[in-house]
């Protein structure tokens, strides 16, 4: 007779709540290389995802004080310094970074610091895209 929790079922089964945490902890990780208080700014295919990992919270607890979703226009950030976009690897995506980053700069207002987390991966193309558009300099690629 074999033990009800060494069956080679349960040992196959895969845990969602283990990837969940790890998932959660990496985003933390990536929040806490921010300092100071920070905007997030979700791509709106990542941001249901996103609420099943963590809840705003946490965010909050890790510095988060607004959160937008990408799209067209300037971001209304006010004297929140740290800018942390989280999306996709798309050239459109990468174009409306662009533009919400020489829009503030061009504002006058407080200076920000601008990161990109690419979710799954960096990749060279969004790099260049970025980089064609004047405002790879001033993003941090996580």
């Amino acid at each position: 007779m074999r033990p009800a929790d060494k069956s080679p079922e349960s040992s196959n089964e895969f845990d969602i709540t283990q990837l969940r945490e790890i998932l959660r902890d990496e985003l933390i990780a990536i929040l806490d290389t921010i300092r100071g208080s920070k905007a997030l700014v979700l791509d709106k295919d990542l941001s249901g995802a996103l609420s099943t990992i963590v809840d705003f919270g946490v965010l909050k607890d890790h510095g988060v004080e607004k959160i937008f979703l990408l799209d067209d226009g300037p971001l209304d950030t006010g004297t929140i310094k740290g800018v942390l976009y989280l999306t996709l690897p798309h050239i459109r995506k990468m174009k409306l970074i662009a533009e919400q980053v020489r829009a503030s700069s061009q504002s006058g207002g407080v200076p920000k610091e601008y990161s990109l987390q690419l979710v799954p991966r960096r990749t060279l193309l969004c790099e260049r895209v970025l980089e064609e558009e004047g405002v790879l300099g001033d993003i941090t690629i996580g």
